[in-house]
């Protein structure tokens, strides 16, 4: 898996890049023994269109979701994500997670990983366990301090 760094990098340099809006995320999901392996989702915020633009950081760069509704429970603000800011490493907070996970006599099936910004750089990490349940971790991608944490069970949904 390429850094961040180098993955933002290379699509400022690709024809497929659109140039348009600013980054506001960036999203990887895979089975624990895959996570490290994926390829970045990079999200570009357009605020005059309210839209968001991703692009999936594979060999070749492609476009996956142009013009996409955003997704989010009120009219809160898009923040633009710098990733110069982030000092804590995706590889540091995905492995103490899945410690944490391991600790708690589960192992991970999926892990989500979604790094955006709501005042401070966040990692927002999500792990469905084998026991269904669902760990989901917030922590400040600068200083490591876990800002929310919370865990429950997937069968406690009603459908």
């Amino acid at each position: 898996m390429e850094s961040l760094q180098e993955a933002y990098i290379r699509l400022m340099k690709d024809k497929v890049f659109r140039k348009e809006g600013f980054l506001c995320s960036v999203f990887v999901m895979a089975n624990p023994k895959e996570i490290f392996n994926q390829s970045w989702q990079f999200d570009f915020y357009q605020k005059e269109k309210d839209c968001i633009t991703s692009y999936k950081m594979d060999a070749a760069i492609g476009i996956v979701n142009e013009g996409m509704e955003v997704f989010r429970e009120e009219k809160i603000a898009i923040e633009e994500l710098r990733l110069d800011e982030i000092k804590i490493p995706f590889e540091t907070v995905v492995k103490e997670l899945q410690a944490k996970v391991e600790k708690s006599h589960q192992s991970a099936t999926k892990i989500i990983v979604i790094l955006q910004k709501a005042s401070v750089p966040i990692w927002n990490i999500s792990i469905l366990t084998d026991a269904f349940n669902l760990i989901n971790v917030k922590m400040n991608a600068v200083t490591k301090e876990v800002i929310d944490e919370k865990s429950f069970s997937m069968l406690s949904w009603k459908t």
